[in-house]
């Protein structure tokens, strides 16, 4: 019942869209400008957080890739000398790994979400009447 409540609002608005007052129809054109900005700054924020998200990985490899170089070059274990350092280098390494393995888990759920949401504020520019009887009714 509601569907059918919905389509009718919309067949009259569609129809009528050509008589409608100055107001409303300034109303729709600010609905969709305010939709096509948050679509672009959805898109542009999933883009830069994806970016984000390879630029800091790429630099946790050039990381691994000394530390491996500082590996091979690792004295005897049987010396008496202990490096500790080395040690802690390792370990940190592997809980830099483990953090930025969940961190990349949420920033790209937060992006995939941005990306969702662009495509409705897009669909909405698009559509704008559909846009604003289904933010009114819901």
């Amino acid at each position: 019942m509601k569907n059918k409540a919905i389509e009718a609002l919309i067949n009259t608005l569609s129809d009528g869209a050509k008589s409608i007052p100055k107001i409303t129809e300034t109303m729709i054109h600010q609905y969709q400008q305010s939709q096509l900005f948050y679509g672009i700054a959805s898109f542009a924020i999933a883009i830069f957080l994806i970016i984000l998200i390879r630029w800091v990985w790429m630099k946790l490899f050039e990381q691994y890739k000394r530390y491996k170089q500082v590996e091979e070059k690792k004295p005897n274990l049987f010396s008496t000398r202990i490096n500790f350092s080395s040690f802690v280098y390792t370990n940190d390494l592997k809980i830099q790994i483990v953090i930025l393995s969940i961190g990349t888990l949420i920033v790209g759920v937060i992006a995939i979400s941005l990306l969702v949401g662009g495509c409705d504020n897009i669909g909405n520019y698009i559509s704008p009447i559909n846009g604003l009887i289904n933010n009114l009714t819901n």
